[in-house]
């Protein structure tokens, strides 16, 4: 095969493939809602989210925490176990930069 033909075959792939990707992103599809559907559709699905966050809400404001826990022994017996991390020196702002 010539370098010819070759090129030829190549572009025509490079033009299919940027068609295809030209199509994927930008195409409008024909079944689409206009814009005042859909914001009217997020605005529900949020004020739903919104209903829910302020149920989950009032149920935290019946939680009575039991104090007495802290005064139990077990608890008592728990010691602090961390490890106290230790600075590493910093490299340079930008490695790639020339030195």
């Amino acid at each position: 095969m010539s370098q010819k033909n070759k090129n030829i075959i190549l572009g025509v792939v490079l033009l299919v493939v940027i068609f295809m990707a030209y199509s994927f992103f930008f195409k409008k599809d024909s079944n689409e809602s206009p814009l005042i559907a859909e914001s009217t559709l997020s605005q529900n699905k949020e004020s739903g989210v919104v209903e829910e966050f302020l149920v989950l809400l009032r149920t935290l404001n019946n939680l009575k925490l039991d104090a007495e826990l802290f005064n139990d022994e077990v608890y008592r017996s728990l010691r602090d176990e961390s490890v106290e991390l230790v600075g590493q020196p910093r490299g340079r702002v930008n490695p790639f930069a020339p030195l």
